[in-house]
């Protein structure tokens, strides 16, 4: 049997013995067992590495192996490979390469993000708490696209104080000064006191907040008072809010949430 007739790909299904291999306990017809080996991920290799019936060029059968998250390394070099993607990363060393997390991976030379983050000083590149991670110069956040933000530009330069810098809750992390969600700064927020109403409402002394893609103030609002009906409306004594908007129009005394059960 030859390669390109295997139509089915089960790698559970190979297997082999010490003198043949075999495809759902059906010999092949291939040199020898000594140079197929299954990997993790469907992978095979058989004298070079595999997917999905294309063959992976540069590497060392004898040397391939599994690392995590689709990363493949051999003696030369390292892989990323999936359905989609066959990349090998000339810059990475196989030798002191590793995977952080999804995205993130690093070796003795780069700290790479998919590519190769050139500012990033890989020696003291750690996790420093939740999303964030940091090295000698700057604190970066790994946002839902796992991509790295940094803070060493006019939007992002934070005056931290790394003494002080931990998570808070939810997407918010601060230090003795500022409130940051992800790797914005809350301007008007008062870390000391800052607190979840639940849903998508927050507060401090001063304001409260909702959160719509981003957190906003919401003007004119009784703290005292102020009651969440839902995800969109909210009310104190004196108002009617939909998200931050006041409405003019609406009676907080008689204003309630409908019901509307099918």
């Amino acid at each position: 049997m030859k390669l390109e007739e295997l139509i089915e790909w089960d790698p559970s299904a190979y297997k082999k013995d010490k003198n043949f291999i075999y495809y759902k306990w059906e010999k092949l017809d291939w040199e020898s067992p000594d140079n197929f080996k299954i990997l993790k991920n469907w992978f095979w290799v058989w004298n070079y590495a595999y997917y999905d019936w294309n063959k992976i060029e540069w590497t060392d059968w004898k040397t391939f192996e599994y690392l995590d998250d689709n990363f493949y390394k051999d003696k030369d070099n390292v892989y990323y490979i999936n359905c989609a993607i066959n990349k090998r990363l000339e810059w990475a060393d196989p030798k002191t390469f590793k995977v952080i997390r999804y995205k993130l991976w690093i070796d003795e030379n780069n700290v790479f993000n998919f590519e190769k983050v050139d500012w990033a000083d890989p020696k003291t590149f750690e996790k420093y708490l939740w999303n964030y991670y940091k090295d000698k110069n700057f604190i970066y956040f790994k946002d839902a696209w796992n991509n790295l933000k940094w803070w060493n530009d006019k939007n992002y330069k934070l005056e931290l104080n790394p003494l002080k810098f931990k998570h808070y809750f939810n997407d918010f992390v601060w230090d003795d000064k500022n409130l940051y969600m992800e790797w914005k700064i809350i301007k008007w927020a008062d870390p000391q006191t800052f607190e979840s109403l639940g849903d998508w409402y927050y507060k401090d002394k001063n304001f409260v907040y909702i959160y719509n893609t981003e957190i906003e103030k919401i003007e004119w609002v009784d703290i005292e008072t102020f009651e969440i009906l839902d995800d969109y409306f909210s009310k104190d004594k004196n108002s009617v809010f939909y998200k931050k908007y006041k409405l003019q129009w609406a009676n907080p005394k008689d204003f309630e949430k409908i019901d509307n059960d099918e």
